[in-house]
């Protein structure tokens, strides 16, 4: 490790490394090649050191995860890009995102597995949402403003996890989103939209509570038919103009961001084995079987049936 929190990090890991293996009668189980990880009882949160160096097929399931190499790297598959982490490194797998995993064959990694959806009640959290769409890499080359502070925030993690237990889940649940929040911000402030200057923090947050109230009701009314036309009323834009600063805020075009949400609303569906593939494409406003399987591949690379046939039980 090259910097003291990293270090402080391994050294709490060190300390608690048999309990972060085994602790709370918890051990890992397969069934075939994926890992099945059963939370704690009445927790939101598994936090544990996987040292084995044991390849995992492509596999996907409801928790998010977090991984942080500690010793030796750790190569990663998500959404279509192979990324090969380095010690200290911290790799975010949202809810739901095909992944592939590969150990060399000496080292240790920490990986926190979370559920996502006991942030949704909190005011803002489509927008801060949005930023973890997708796999994101913290390194300290990438994002040198906030790496340190982000370190810091998962070694406090590690010790609520085994320090006191009365309000354990509280204390990682509001470090956790103060997690989310400085990536949030730190992406932010690299959004450069026209006539939005990062120079002007009013207009700044004027964008921000903008997008908040689009991304909260893009989340609202996925299974509508969503037009660009209604959508920019709420923004208050025409929409000439909303689809031009929707397309440079989010890097997606409107439709383009909507069809991906909905496919994501249908992943969480697929988890329901009593529904059919196509009360999903019902439920998840697409108006025929053939649209959405033809969606759910071109954002997915597989159809909904083989999708469900990857599901691994966090």
């Amino acid at each position: 490790m090259d910097n003291a929190v990293m270090s402080a990090l391994d050294k709490e890991v060190m300390e608690h490394y048999k309990e972060l293996q085994y602790g709370y009668g918890f051990r890992r189980q397969l069934d075939g090649e994926s890992e099945n990880v059963a939370f704690p009882a009445g927790s939101a949160f598994r936090l544990w050191i996987n040292q084995e160096a044991m390849d995992y097929d492509l596999h996907w399931h409801p928790a998010s995860e977090i991984i942080i190499p500690l010793k030796n790297g750790y190569t990663v598959t998500a959404g279509g890009t192979t990324y090969e982490l380095k010690e200290g490194d911290i790799f975010i797998i949202p809810s739901g995102e095909l992944h592939q995993l590969s150990a060399p064959a000496d080292g240790y990694r920490l990986i926190l597995l979370f559920d996502p959806n006991q942030f949704d009640v909190i005011n803002n959290f489509s927008y801060l949402k949005f930023f973890f769409n997708k796999p994101v890499l913290i390194s300290k080359s990438l994002c040198p403003s906030i790496y340190m502070e982000q370190c810091e925030i998962i070694y406090r993690i590690c010790q609520d996890y085994y320090g006191d237990y009365n309000l354990r889940d509280s204390a990682i649940h509001s470090r956790l989103l103060m997690f989310f929040v400085n990536y949030a911000r730190y992406c932010a402030s690299k959004v450069q939209v026209n006539g939005y200057s990062t120079a002007n923090k009013a207009k700044q947050q004027e964008l921000q509570q903008c997008f908040n109230d689009v991304y909260a009701y893009i989340d609202n009314h996925l299974c509508d038919n969503l037009a660009l036309e209604t959508v920019a009323e709420v923004a208050c834009f025409s929409k000439f103009h909303f689809s031009r600063l929707f397309k440079e805020h989010s890097g997606y075009s409107f439709y383009d961001y909507v069809r991906m949400q909905k496919i994501k609303a249908s992943t969480n569906l697929l988890l329901n084995p009593e529904l059919s593939i196509t009360e999903i494409a019902l439920q998840t406003g697409f108006s025929n079987l053939t649209t959405f399987n033809r969606t759910f591949k071109d954002i997915k690379g597989c159809t909904p049936t083989e999708y469900r046939k990857l599901f691994s039980k966090p």
